[in-house]
């Protein structure tokens, strides 16, 4: 198991920029599309009347 957390060990932090390959554009994207799940599983979980 350790062995394996060192393999994906290396995709992270090289120079304290988070993910290797990570761009501007991905992290605009992320920006975009995690506050959407957020929002699609709000209203999945509290029943909202459509008005």
């Amino acid at each position: 198991m350790a062995a394996i957390l060192d393999e994906v060990a290396v995709c992270y932090n090289r120079g304290g920029n988070g993910m290797v390959g990570m761009g501007q554009l991905e992290d605009f994207a992320l920006g975009l599309v995690l506050p959407a799940m957020g929002v699609a599983a709000f209203f999945q979980v509290f029943q909202v009347d459509p008005v």
